[in-house]
């Protein structure tokens, strides 16, 4: 029987799948956008022993990068934001059941409820009859100060608006 005849030329590649070796390639670009292209692939040529050698893997790795490689950095890219997208869940939901176990806690309801007839307690001295006497006394006073400053001929000194401190009357 008769052998079929061999193409003319150069034979094809050895046909090794890369697709593991591109991708680490993408995902390590993906990761520093400062990393060229050549030193990644080194990288992961080094990594995962790829052969026959060292340079010739590069330069495979290369071949097939320059037409698949814009592809495979975004899909990594993607990959990458869906992963921190992710992790960043998981830790917003970790986050938020730990807050509510912590403000559900016993401890916490009973500061609340004190901290609420604390709060109840000076609204109702800030609304009485002798907080509203304190403030009237605390005006004339400083109106009298203010009229005494001015009759020396000194101006009285604002230090924040709506408080006067006395000044020196010798």
């Amino acid at each position: 029987m008769e052998q079929p005849k061999r193409a003319r030329g150069r034979p094809n590649g050895p046909g090794i799948d890369d697709t593991e070796s591109l991708a680490a390639v993408a995902e390590k670009l993906a990761t520093d956008s400062s990393m060229p292209p050549m030193k990644a692939m080194g990288l992961v040529a080094d990594e995962l022993g790829l052969r026959p050698s060292r340079d010739s893997a590069i330069r495979r790795l290369k071949r097939k990068w320059d037409k698949e490689g814009t592809g495979l950095l975004a899909a990594a890219r993607q990959r990458i934001a869906a992963e921190q997208m992710r992790r960043a869940a998981e830790v917003t939901a970790e986050y938020l059941k730990r807050w509510q176990e912590k403000m559900n806690s016993p401890e916490v309801i009973e500061f609340v409820r004190v901290m609420d007839k604390y709060a109840k307690f000076a609204r109702e001295f800030a609304m009485s009859p002798k907080m509203a006497e304190f403030v009237r006394q605390m005006d004339d006073h400083s109106r009298k100060i203010q009229e005494v400053a001015v009759i020396l001929g000194r101006d009285p000194v604002w230090s924040r608006p709506g408080v006067i401190s006395i000044p020196k009357l010798y």
